[in-house]
């Protein structure tokens, strides 16, 4: 008979209650989720994916990530900042915050050189709090050796039908050994050497070795090719043959690096290899077979998460987690990210005229105005700038509706507005760095660059847009017959001349 989870009645029942009173939520979310805490196994509260959740609860993405941030924020959950190895999918490293994130590391399954951007391979999940509830991944030492290896360490997130020998169906498909080796002792798998090459791990100590199939060499005869090992101080060691590292390079959609520590040949057919725990601790031993040796990459992929970039860009994480930062001596890279600018039109002439404090007052009135409409949208503030914006969003689209809505939101605030105020926005979209700048998350580059120009360029009641957000998927119809005037941009410092195309909003 299965074990009732041990619940922490007083602290789910407090956190519960500040979870409900954070905002409006649809009904039955919180109770759902109170269902999951008392009574889901212990994997389902183990880096819940709330994107993977929205689905199986039928709620909207939006409000998971929302729902899943208060969480964190109240001690319901932990937020993780988790590594994912671009190749095989397995958690390489995870932190619990964004400050303590390096991003360049070689995966020690697959011994890929990774250095993720925050778009995809950095993700963000949810782990119930061991105050709240304890769970057997609270403690992965004292997981059997499948759970450590195939629930702690992989994704759950990969794409079943990724396609690369590395997925999660391929590793188990082609495992021949895996479990724990108590210090002194020694492991000895056999089977049919058939593939391209046979790699052995011990995943506690990021320590492998791999042997390529020696096509010089004939099948052994009688006697299986007998290959011993020897762990000591996190290193695998063999004791007949010269391990030398080796690299190779791969290139398709994106670049691929191994880096393997130690490196062998060894002939096709029966092979035996003994593993020897020369330390004072066990090891994990993991021996895989490589049915062939790939000559593309093409990185895996995931079903729908809430990556790193998306985080940042949601403005409960920004208002909620203001003290997350990237580490002082680090930039996070972003593949592709949109950059909204907004600025008010003659400002300095309405402080002018009614005055410092009520002009004070208005731009900060306008402010909480433009912020509502933002969230509505999925974006984030990143910063104010005096009586300017700067926001991002995930998606061109989501920026060109925000913005619009924008213009006729404040047209609504001027109604009852001591002043006339009118917007001038930009959007430009690309690749850009994060970095901790005042004390919390900013972003620099050519492309934030790029994005102030276009804003400085626009008009009062005017939208400018790159060509590079005009062109995204989504786009062109949102604009309704709006005037739409096309136009080339030449910006001082900047090499390539950029199309810009104006929309009046009025």
């Amino acid at each position: 008979m299965d074990s009732v989870p041990a619940v922490h009645e007083a602290e789910l029942e407090q956190r519960l209650e500040a979870l409900e009173s954070a905002r409006s939520w649809s009904p039955r979310v919180v109770s759902r989720l109170e269902s999951r805490v008392r009574s889901g196994d212990d994997l389902s509260l183990f880096r819940i994916n709330p994107k993977a959740y929205a689905s199986e609860t039928s709620m909207s993405a939006p409000e998971a990530v929302d729902l899943f941030l208060h969480a964190a924020h109240v001690g319901l959950f932990r937020m993780e900042w988790n590594l994912v190895c671009a190749s095989c999918g397995n958690t390489a490293q995870s932190f619990r915050g964004l400050a303590k994130v390096d991003p360049h590391f070689v995966c020690e399954l697959c011994q890929m050189v990774n250095d993720p951007s925050l778009d995809e391979y950095i993700q963000v999940n949810f782990t119930i709090a061991p105050a709240v509830r304890a769970i057997s991944y609270h403690a992965p030492e004292d997981l059997s050796a499948e759970d450590r290896f195939y629930n702690f360490h992989m994704s759950r997130d990969v794409r079943p039908d990724s396609g690369t020998e590395n997925s999660l169906r391929a590793l188990r498909a082609s495992t021949h050994h895996l479990a724990y080796l108590p210090a002194g002792e020694t492991a000895t798998i056999d089977f049919d050497f058939t593939g391209a090459a046979v790699a052995i791990r011990d995943s506690f100590h990021a320590a492998s070795v791999i042997y390529f199939e020696d096509p010089e060499k004939p099948e052994p005869v009688g006697e299986p090719t007998a290959v011993r090992l020897a762990m000591r101080d996190g290193q695998l060691s063999d004791r007949d043959r010269t391990l030398e590292p080796f690299e190779f390079m791969l290139t398709e959609r994106a670049v691929m690096r191994l880096l393997f520590p130690g490196v062998s040949a060894i002939p096709s057919g029966p092979v035996s290899i003994a593993v020897e725990n020369a330390m004072d601790e066990r090891a994990l031993i993991w021996v895989v077979e490589r049915l062939e040796i790939p000559t593309v990459f093409d990185p895996i992929e995931f079903e729908p998460i809430l990556c790193a970039k998306e985080a940042l860009s949601t403005q409960t994480f920004r208002t909620l987690f203001r003290s997350e930062t990237v580490a002082a001596s680090e930039s996070l890279a972003i593949r592709d990210l949109t950059f909204l600018f907004t600025d008010l039109r003659d400002s300095t002439a309405m402080y002018e005229r009614i005055g410092d404090a009520s002009a004070y007052n208005l731009v900060r009135l306008h402010f909480d105005a433009l912020e509502v409409v933002i969230r509505e949208h999925g974006g984030a503030i990143v910063k104010t700038i005096g009586d300017a914006i700067m926001a991002t969003f995930v998606e061109p689209a989501a920026g060109v509706r925000a913005a619009m809505q924008m213009s006729d939101r404040l047209r609504e605030f001027n109604r009852s507005s001591s002043a006339d105020l009118s917007l001038k926005m930009g959007l430009h979209r690309g690749h850009a760095i994060a970095v901790t700048s005042n004390e919390s998350v900013d972003y620099f580059g050519q492309t934030v660059n790029i994005a102030a120009r276009i804003q400085a360029m626009a008009g009062a009641s005017e939208l400018c847009l790159s060509e590079d957000i005009y062109r995204g998927a989504g786009v062109a119809g949102l604009f309704d017959g709006a005037s739409i005037e096309p136009e080339a941009g030449i910006m001082k410092g900047v090499t390539d001349e950029i199309a810009l195309y104006r929309v009046a909003l009025d």
